[in-house]
């Protein structure tokens, strides 16, 4: 999508780092990301192998597919459990604490969660099957050579249900599908769709 100026900006899955200091995301700070395995929500996804250079295959990735920052390759992981902590319906909220980087080569980049993550579901009155779905959560990242820089993570995609008794959370659907159980309710289950 072209903003103006010939700056186009991300449709879809992403992350960011505002790396400027304007205290303003520009087009050109966020990375797309899209799935490998998802998100499962209640284990740990560890991701290893990062490095300098291009993506190459060499990669360990869990929750993404390896991505390039700054001519090196990352990927998410989480080193906690991401949880549902509140909300209802179609509005819920996780505690991400556990959310991570590795990255050119540096095994674990420490993120701390700003605030709630907030998943929107767009249809019906609860997150369920066929629903389009937008989560967003802002983090401080330390570490790497940044020293409090915002970074945030921007997911959409649709939920779909699974029968499984975890809590399950894949991205897919095109940079992101969204799949989860809310204890006694539905399951949502991102899609690994890429």
């Amino acid at each position: 999508m072209d903003i103006g100026g010939g700056q186009t900006d991300i449709v879809g899955s992403y992350f960011s780092l505002e790396s400027t200091g304007n205290g303003v995301v520009d087009p050109f700070e966020k990375i797309p990301i899209s799935s490998f395995n998802g998100i499962h929500i209640g284990i740990a996804q560890g991701a290893s192998g990062s490095h300098s250079g291009i993506v190459d295959g060499t990669e360990n990735p869990s929750i993404d597919n390896p991505w390039e920052f700054r001519a090196n390759v990352g990927m998410h992981q989480t080193t906690s459990p991401i949880t549902v902590n509140g909300g209802s319906g179609d509005n819920l909220t996780l505690d991400m604490s556990g959310w991570n980087v590795t990255w050119n080569s540096i095994s674990s980049i420490p993120l701390y969660q700003q605030g709630a993550a907030t998943i929107r579901c767009t249809t019906g009155s609860s997150c369920s099957d066929s629903s389009s779905y937008t989560l967003d959560v802002a983090f401080h990242v330390s570490g790497a050579g940044f020293t409090t820089v915002p970074y945030t993570v921007h997911l959409v995609g649709q939920v779909s249900n699974v029968p499984v008794p975890a809590t399950l959370w894949l991205f897919g659907s095109g940079l992101l599908g969204l799949v989860g159980i809310t204890r006694r309710k539905n399951s949502i289950k991102e899609t690994g769709k890429s």
